[in-house]
């Protein structure tokens, strides 16, 4: 008897073997990123932890940090002391001073902190765009981590836990435990848990420290399409201290404030949208173009400086 083969159907045996194995090993390594949970001997199972864990009166924080929706994550440092209780109505919350030095400015003012979630709730009007980028990238783990889970937070999550949860808006990606890390920055080093997750392409990673009441560092990225995506948030501790009484931040004033004393309009951080031709009378420009300026601008003695 003759038994015909296929010579094509034979020789595409491997090539299948090959594509189905390949896809086997692609979604098994994307769903160990999927999957997380860390422990060790000096973090155990059952070891948690939430944004503002430990955090108390005294405390001194320095962070030079940036974020994406402020001018597209340029750098500045935010410094802050929580100088203690605040009675809101019937809430309880923390009262922070805070210095930025964005570039050659100096803004000083003051933020409320909750304390189930440490998340800027007010303060001072010429710290809004900085209690924004705070909100959303030294606090952003309070999405996922709060210290008590009955009144709305989410409550303490476990460093061992396969997840803390999904971000909704880049397509559920899960955010994952996912090793531990012994890392050094300007404040110090400190052993952490890289809390991570994949989007558009990159990973994104935050440190924690167990105990310690926001991140250590952070590396994170926008979600994209396609393309090389740009940094979302980033950001490091350059200086901790505890127990500090006083506040550190006697002597300092905002920049704005010493221009006026010296005789000087300001105009200090304009946003400026204009869809046809517009004068600013301020500056005496006229722009024709469809497009959003930030304008820092000082006139002095008929002279202005931009």
């Amino acid at each position: 008897m003759i038994i015909f083969l296929d010579l094509k159907a034979i020789l595409s045996i491997p090539i299948i073997l090959v594509l189905f194995l390949g896809i086997t090993m692609t979604s098994s390594a994307y769903g160990q990123i999927e999957a997380g949970g860390v422990s060790s001997d000096s973090l155990p199972a059952g070891t948690t932890w939430y944004a503002g864990e430990g955090l108390k009166q005294g405390d001194f924080f320095s962070y030079s940090t940036c974020f994406v929706d402020y001018k597209e994550c340029t750098n500045f440092e935010m410094d802050f002391w929580i100088k203690g209780d605040k009675i809101v109505g019937s809430e309880t919350k923390w009262l922070v001073e805070v210095v930025v030095y964005d570039g050659n400015k100096i803004i000083v003012g003051e933020m409320e902190l909750g304390k189930i979630a440490p998340e800027p709730t007010g303060g001072s009007a010429e710290l809004s765009v900085y209690r924004g980028a705070f909100k959303s990238s030294i606090a952003w783990l309070s999405a996922f981590a709060t210290s008590d889970g009955s009144s709305g937070g989410k409550g303490p999550k476990g460093f061992d836990e396969v997840s803390w949860g999904k971000i909704g808006n880049i397509g559920g990606q899960q955010v994952v435990p996912l090793a531990i890390e012994t890392i050094t920055v300007p404040a110090g080093t400190w052993e952490t848990v890289i809390m991570s997750w994949k989007t558009g392409g990159a990973i994104s990673k935050v440190w924690i420290a167990d105990n310690f009441p926001f991140p250590i560092k952070a590396k994170t990225y926008t979600h994209v399409a396609e393309g090389i995506p740009p940094p979302e948030y980033d950001f490091k501790l350059l200086t901790y201290k505890e127990n500090v009484q006083e506040s550190p931040f006697v002597g300092i004033e905002s920049t704005a404030n010493e221009l006026v004393a010296a005789g000087c309009d300001t105009d200090i951080e304009k946003e400026v949208i204009h869809k046809n031709l517009v004068k600013i009378s301020d500056t005496k420009f006229i722009f024709s173009m469809d497009l959003k300026i930030q304008l820092l601008a000082v006139k002095y003695n008929g002279l202005l400086i931009s």
